[in-house]
This record gives structure tokens, sequence and C-alpha cells, in this order.
């Protein structure tokens, strides 16, 4: 995956990450079960809205290192 090679050159408890187009938050997901301090989700479609908060729920993240918005 592309935290695989991202780990051998970033330090992911310094990074913030933005999932553009976040869909179901894999991208952001990941980021925060590596140790990212802080993940900013955008998604559009309603549906993949829903699908989003109920992925961040069932991970059971600190709501202090996620922001989610509708745009």
């Amino acid at each position: 995956s592309i935290f695989n090679v991202l780990q051998h050159h970033l330090t992911f408890e310094e990074i913030t990450v933005l999932d553009l187009y976040a869909g179901t938050g894999a991208l952001g997901i990941e980021a925060i079960s590596r140790g990212t301090c802080h993940a900013y989700f955008v998604e559009k479609a309603p549906l993949a809205f829903t699908v989003l908060k109920q992925n961040i729920a069932f991970q059971s993240m600190s709501s202090s290192a996620i922001n989610v918005s509708v745009s």
C-alpha cells in the first residue's frame, strides 16, 4: 500500500492527512491507525458520507483526531 512506501519517508505522528473525495474513508482511517495526529475527511455524496461516518464509528477512533465534512 501507499503507507508501506511512505513509512520509510515520514513520521506519521507529525503529519495531518486530508482525505478529499473520501468515499469510505480508507486513506484517512489507515493514516489514523498508523499514528497520524489528525485527519480531515471531505465527501460530497450523501450515501458515501453515511458510509464514511459508519466506518469511522466502527473503528472507534478518537473524535479529537477526526474532522468530517460534506462539501
